[in-house]
């Protein structure tokens, strides 16, 4: 769980969450992924696989594999942005009807 918390938040310091919404944000962006971005991630960052062995395991190359897993953050990481901006526009609106 820590390896990936660090691959979407801990590296783009404009996606920082609340705890409480961190796992609900994770779940949300996981169930975006084609099945087999979601084997790679699980391989990448449950079991921990190196890339050479999410590659193996998916019968396909390195590159392929790392391309992989880098897009499948990606759209997670996403999902985070898209929550952070709405959570910016929430509390601006609300500061805005005050």
């Amino acid at each position: 769980m820590r390896a990936i918390k660090e691959a979407i938040v801990v590296h783009q310091s404009d996606l920082k969450v609340p705890a409480d919404q961190y796992i609900p944000l994770l779940e949300l962006g996981i169930r975006g992924l084609t099945p087999t971005e979601k084997r790679a991630i699980f391989l990448r960052f449950w079991e921990p696989y190196t890339i050479a062995q999410v590659a193996d395991q998916l019968c396909i190359s390195w590159n392929q594999a790392d391309r992989l897993i880098d897009g499948a953050v990606e759209k997670i990481r996403e999902t985070f942005r898209r929550h952070v901006e709405s959570a910016k526009q929430n509390n601006s609106a609300k500061k805005g009807n005050k």
